[in-house]
């Protein structure tokens, strides 16, 4: 620790910490916003790349979706959104449970908050989201 940290008060350094998260966040949607970007310029993948590109797992994938939201997302959106991105749902067996719960963990770790959009369960991302994993997917 600095010598000058010592005489911060502790409401100083909250300030400091909320003002990073804020940095963050945004560069967190700024990035979101080129990894589109550029699966808008490549076009869709080439039958080859498909396994490397889609190396993400679904809890990642899942962060990233509820990261290019600006709105609460209900989990059937967010299955829309990774079927439109390409990601290879076919493989669970029940597609729509797996994402409920990888986001119900993601709500346990204090990742997602969960709130009701006309009586039904929608997630929105906290401040708290991880970055995903991997990002050679393209969204």
């Amino acid at each position: 620790m600095r010598r000058r940290d010592c005489v911060r008060t502790p409401w100083d350094v909250q300030a400091e910490i909320t003002k990073l998260v804020a940095k963050k966040k945004a560069i967190d949607e700024r990035l979101a916003e080129l990894y589109k970007t550029i699966a808008f310029l490549e076009g869709p993948p080439k039958e080859k790349d498909w396994k490397r590109q889609f190396a993400l797992r679904l809890t990642d994938a899942c962060r990233f979706a509820l990261r290019c939201s600006k709105t609460p997302k209900s989990p059937r959106q967010i299955r829309d959104d990774l079927v439109a991105a390409g990601f290879p749902l076919e493989r669970y067996a029940n597609a729509l449970a797996c994402i409920h719960t990888t986001l119900k963990r993601l709500v346990q770790n204090g990742e997602a908050q969960p709130v009701k959009v006309v009586g039904r369960s929608a997630y929105l991302g906290t401040d708290y989201l991880r970055s995903p994993g991997r990002l050679d997917f393209y969204w």
